[in-house]
């Protein structure tokens, strides 16, 4: 990743100047949190979104850890903030049990969290930051009532980091149900430079500690990531990722996905679009689903397919609405759907659910949680008491929102009222939708959330975007 922030120019050029000799001082970028399991690699501070579930201990504005062992004063401005984490947890609580996989708390009970399993990453040891290999935590914050859908160790994904699925099928415990934490460089150079890490006490948040309840005393489950041998006077992008339900970068909200009416194409098994612009072979892949969706809108039969409007329906029950794919410029293939340009198209379509008749939405009274580009636009005279299952799409929190850029609705921000109910008439063409990011951030992992919305269903979908 292109580091083109001010406070990293600058450091970068402060590195460069020193002398050939070795210089200790280590500069870490750490590009991590979650929303729902997320990953934000923009400079905005860590917490800036109220639903993220991933915090980093020490909590350092601009997501840059930057200290000279030598240098005792740069170290504890670090090593004190997570000293004031590291107190909290040395509270006397009666009310806690010291959990593994063979001992689960009493009913309501809370596990402890021991920091003396954490091996050099401790108070004593400064965090391992005066010898210049820092310990950084990674603390899973409280989530009422939630429950991780966790992953089969058995049948572990493919896009699964084969280190950790070593790590998982070697475990002492093979069934163990975890969140399972990988960290990596960001790039090659990042990789080269990252040094190996440990992590302590394990690869990943025990089930034992979900879902948080309210109990008296809970603590917050901690890893804490031991970095050996981090080269010095470099500018690491370390990308932590959370594997938790559906492979290597793992947005929770994407275990609902199955069962929402609203399905994404592309649709890759870990939910990131990842692709380098210049690369046709890293784009490819996703334009050639797009392609096999829409070979049948291409093929579709000719004798039952009807040219519907508000104005024009069919008047058979067995004839379907067409879906006609050239109002979808640029988003068409001959364009590769606008993916070599950095502003990609993907598509969305309302499943078939057999005689589901949406409640449309009261336009004239949208919901007050709708988002205020999607009332304005469902206002317009035109629109109005116009039927349709409306569609929104942004960034899940503030920082998303300033990176995704523009997003441009093909042919319109909703599903027409008269491709519903589907009554498995055949032919039947499920409505489509396509969204092209106009202008999204290169460089940064931009968590975007769709939704529908009617009166009886506001499903959504989730996925993430990454160009280089």
């Amino acid at each position: 990743m292109c580091l083109k922030h001010p406070c990293y120019e600058s450091l970068n050029k402060f590195a460069a100047s020193k002398p050939a000799r070795i210089i200790y001082g280590i500069l870490l970028v750490i590009a991590v949190a979650f929303g729902c399991v997320r990953l934000l690699q923009a400079s905005n501070d860590l917490h800036a979104s109220k639903n993220a579930k991933l915090a980093i201990v020490p909590d350092i504005k601009a997501n840059l850890i930057h200290f000279d062992p030598k240098d005792l004063g740069s170290i504890e401005g670090i090593t004190s903030k997570i000293d004031e984490v590291y107190d909290t947890y040395q509270k006397h609580n009666r009310n806690l049990y010291n959990c593994d996989e063979n001992s689960l708390p009493p009913a309501g009970k809370s596990c402890n969290v021991d920091w003396r399993e954490f091996g050099p990453c401790n108070k004593e040891n400064a965090y391992g930051y005066q010898k210049g290999t820092p310990c950084v935590f990674l603390k899973f914050k409280k989530h009422r009532d939630w429950v991780p859908n966790y992953l089969n160790t058995t049948n572990l994904p493919d896009s699964m980091p084969m280190e950790l699925k070593s790590y998982i099928v070697n475990s002492p415990y093979p069934n163990q149900r975890a969140l399972w934490v990988y960290c990596k460089g960001e790039n090659p150079a990042d990789v080269e430079n990252i040094g190996p890490i440990t992590y302590y006490p394990s690869r990943g948040f025990s089930h034992y500690y979900f879902p948080y309840e309210g109990q008296d005393g809970y603590l917050e489950p901690i890893i804490a990531l031991y970095f050996e041998r981090p080269m010095s006077r470099i500018i690491l992008g370390i990308l932590v990722i959370a594997i938790v339900a559906l492979g290597c970068v793992a947005i929770l909200q994407m275990s609902n996905n199955v069962q929402s009416k609203l399905e994404v194409i592309p649709n890759p098994e870990d939910n990131l679009i990842s692709y380098s612009s210049t690369s046709n072979k890293e784009f490819e892949k996703y334009t050639l689903q797009i392609d096999q969706l829409l070979n049948k809108y291409r093929s579709k039969p000719v004798g039952n397919v009807y040219s519907c409007d508000d104005h024009s329906l069919p008047d058979q029950e067995d004839y379907v609405c067409d879906v006609d794919i050239r109002q979808w410029a640029p988003c068409v293939q001959e364009n590769h759907y606008s993916y070599h340009r950095s502003s990609p198209c993907v598509f969305l379509k309302i499943k078939k659910t057999p005689f589901w008749e949406p409640k449309y939405v009261n336009t004239s009274d949208p919901p007050e949680k709708m988002p205020a580009f999607l009332k304005e636009y469902i206002s317009n005279d035109y629109l109005k008491n116009n039927r349709a299952v409306w569609l929104s799409c942004e960034g899940e929190n503030d920082v998303d929102k300033e990176n995704i850029g523009p997003i441009n609705y093909l042919p319109r921000l909703g599903f027409p009222y008269y491709y519903f109910p589907y009554k498995n008439q055949q032919g039947y063409l499920e409505p489509l939708i396509a969204i092209q990011f106009e202008r999204p951030t290169r460089g940064v992992v931009i968590f975007v959330k769709c939704q529908i919305w009617t009166q009886d269903s506001n499903d959504s979908a989730s996925f993430a975007l990454y160009i280089q």
